[in-house]
């Protein structure tokens, strides 16, 4: 199982509090401002980390590696980066959450403000055949409708190509991904080395140099406290499927 999830990282964030003998201030002497923004991208598993599959991106940052946060979880990265460094021969199951860039779809579900050609292209890629003469576009639609045709995810697809699974997380419990545990540790980490805050490219060497520091105990520990989880919530879910609901049939008049 493949957990994969992004975050972020302010140049400016440093350790708040620190041990002082009375001598000197033990604050760091960091802009107030939260400085640029360092999204961060990786996956990771019981194992620890997927190998060289760390992506940074920033504005003006010349040690990220794009400028655009719209390429940030990008197709490419998946395709050309985590694909490749899967374990060989090991179908995965990459965990995920429905963010927007998570979720592009392959073909765009059919309505009233596509053009007539593309919904005729549309049909014709799922084999639906297409009246002749061409009606108008309510009756085609109406035929697409009747075949309930689900909706295809670009990053699935490249996924079930390589011959892996992907399994998208219900929105908003974060305490079902154990990246998420990690990506705190990581970030307390980057505080506390982060003593050239004004200095974005030294903090993108330092994000590299905390992840790199995190290995496989802390992962599996983080894995194994998001599977105790997931057993209390398929205990309760067993429970309410026991439980019994009585209906009084007496008519109350």
């Amino acid at each position: 199982i493949i957990y994969l999830d992004e975050t972020w990282f302010d140049t400016h964030d440093v350790t708040k509090k620190g041990w002082d003998d009375g001598s000197c201030s033990c604050t760091l002497n960091a802009p107030v401002s939260r400085g640029k923004r360092i999204m961060i991208l990786h996956a990771g598993s019981a194992e620890g980390w997927v190998k060289n599959c760390l992506f940074l991106s920033a504005k003006n940052i010349g040690d990220a590696m794009t400028d655009c946060h719209d390429d940030m979880n990008s197709e490419r990265w998946f395709s050309d980066t985590l694909m490749v460094n899967l374990p060989v021969g090991e179908k995965c199951v990459i965990v995920l959450d429905n963010a927007s860039y998570h979720s592009r779809l392959k073909y765009r579900t059919p309505s009233m403000a596509m053009t007539v050609n593309d919904i005729v292209h549309f049909m014709q890629v799922h084999n639906i055949s297409v009246p002749h003469p061409l009606p108008i576009k309510a009756v085609l639609l109406r035929e697409i409708k009747k075949r309930n045709i689900g909706k295809t995810h670009i990053i699935d697809t490249i996924a079930r190509e390589n011959g892996h699974e992907v399994l998208r997380l219900p929105p908003y419990p974060c305490c079902l991904n154990p990246i998420e545990m990690v990506w705190a540790k990581l970030k307390n980490d980057v505080r506390k080395e982060n003593k050239t805050p004004s200095l974005s490219a030294s903090v993108c060497s330092t994000i590299r140099k905390c992840s790199d520091s995190i290995k496989s105990p802390l992962w599996a520990k983080c894995v194994d406290h998001v599977k105790k989880i997931e057993s209390t919530y398929v205990l309760h879910a067993q429970e309410s499927d026991r439980s019994e609901f009585l209906i009084s049939m007496e008519t109350v008049i």
